[in-house]
């Protein structure tokens, strides 16, 4: 699972077709698909889709992952807290849509919590965890991350 301190040095070596974004910080979440959004989307108008999960089934944003870009160019989908019961027929479909996604396209489903049973999709999806930023996480990871970025040194 990565962190979305990572996540633009995750993009830099390739823009991945699906990433499931969660966690209980607004402020990283809008970050965190704003970063893939920046990095896939050339045309608002034409190239994004944006669903919210409670109006509409994950079959029907799967299904709109089916259809190409009207420019050609990559599409992206992006679906905020959608309903997922991957124990039904639409579940199948979620995962078959992991197994095979379209080329052409990236998908960004947004969750408050990922299920326990998301853990084992590593392999077909980029997750990013977006929650508080505790001092340890801080210590840890983000200093050490903004010395790599601009090679400044953050003292306490």
């Amino acid at each position: 699972m990565a962190s979305v301190l990572t996540l633009n040095r995750d993009i830099a070596s390739g823009l991945e077709k699906i990433y499931i974004v969660w966690g209980n910080d607004g402020f990283l979440i809008k970050y965190a698909v704003n970063t893939v959004k920046s990095e896939s989307v050339e045309n608002e108008e034409w190239d994004l889709t944006v669903f919210d999960g409670g109006e509409i089934s994950i079959s029907e944003v799967i299904a709109n992952c089916s259809y190409p870009s009207m420019t050609g160019r990559i599409k992206t989908v992006i679906c905020y807290y959608p309903e997922i019961k991957t124990v039904s027929r639409e579940g199948e479909i979620f995962k078959e849509y992991l197994k095979n996604p379209n080329p052409d396209v990236v998908l960004i489903l947004v969750m408050q919590k990922l299920p326990e049973n998301f853990i084992s999709m590593e392999k077909y999806a980029h997750i990013v965890e977006c929650n508080h930023l505790d001092k340890i996480t801080i210590a840890e990871k983000f200093i050490p991350l903004f010395k790599d970025k601009f090679g400044c040194r953050i003292d306490s």
